[in-house]
């Protein structure tokens, strides 16, 4: 399993987080920050996750998520999406009912030279 780090890009009114390798509770600091920073933007049509290359992530990292996705249905109007090809993360997101909240697609989401690394 590789080391988890949080990479994140902007584009117009679009945001998009990917999180990569084993995303646990130590990157969450950064995470949150970021997430705020979405919260401040009064202009977002658009919020991706994507955790195609995702090896594992915390309940910590799932509840930011949750977060963001009630933030942006309640100010924004709008439901973000999550693209993730792992069957037990795509498990655990269902279980959660984090699909009520979400648009899951597993599938791949065109990937974006973009982004940066939060740190």
């Amino acid at each position: 399993m590789q080391p988890g780090k949080i990479l994140v890009s902007h584009h117009e009114d679009a945001y998009l987080i990917k999180l990569v390798g084993d995303v646990r509770v130590t990157l969450c600091t950064s995470l949150n920050n970021y997430i705020e920073a979405i919260f401040k933007d009064g202009h977002v049509s658009e919020v991706v996750t994507d955790m195609m290359d995702t090896d594992a992530v915390d309940s910590t990292t799932l509840g930011l998520l949750a977060k963001l996705a009630l933030y942006c249905e309640e100010h924004y109007g709008i439901k973000p999406t999550v693209f993730c090809n792992d069957e037990s993360i795509y498990q655990i997101l269902t279980v959660m009912g984090l699909d009520e909240i979400f648009n899951i697609i597993q599938g791949p989401h065109e990937d974006d030279d973009g982004y940066e690394e939060l740190s």
